[in-house]
């Protein structure tokens, strides 16, 4: 996993956390079967009781684990999207364009015809105003 950077990669973490706990359920409901008969389950009949409870309880802090990630990164994309809503106009243009659609600064300033220096200028003021009030900034999870 690499250290989110901009908004679609918050985006991205995101949907690949929400697969990742699909899968933990697929796999505790091989093992643990349809409506919480543990040893009529395929995983159980397979394997045997003994198993089944033990890889039940691995995919239970697995999906535990997971969860805590992805509270964790929904916490982000909110403080994200916070931090976006403090611009208007222009501002909040540019700052879209560098943080959501990550455009590089040449872009953007090709696209608003705008200096290449003006533009850095903004962002770097929008970017402290942005990241003040985080209070997920930091990759707690990896």
């Amino acid at each position: 996993m690499l250290p989110v950077i901009n908004f679609l990669d918050l985006c991205t973490e995101i949907e690949l956390i929400e697969l990742d706990l699909e899968r933990v359920d697929a796999d505790m409901e091989f093992w643990f079967g349809k409506g919480g008969f543990m040893l009529g389950s395929f995983g159980a009949t397979k394997f045997g009781s003994k198993e089944a409870i033990e890889r039940i309880e691995y995919f239970h802090n697995k999906k535990h684990g997971i969860l805590k990630r992805l509270e964790h990164y929904k916490d982000m994309k909110e403080d994200y999207v916070k931090g976006l809503e403090k611009f208007t106009g222009l501002e909040h243009k540019i700052t879209v364009m560098r943080h959501v659609k990550n455009m590089r600064t040449k872009e953007i300033a090709n696209e608003l015809n705008l200096s290449d220096g003006y533009i850095r200028n903004i962002l770097s003021k929008c970017d402290k105003k942005m990241h003040t009030p985080l209070t997920h900034d930091v990759l707690l999870y990896k």
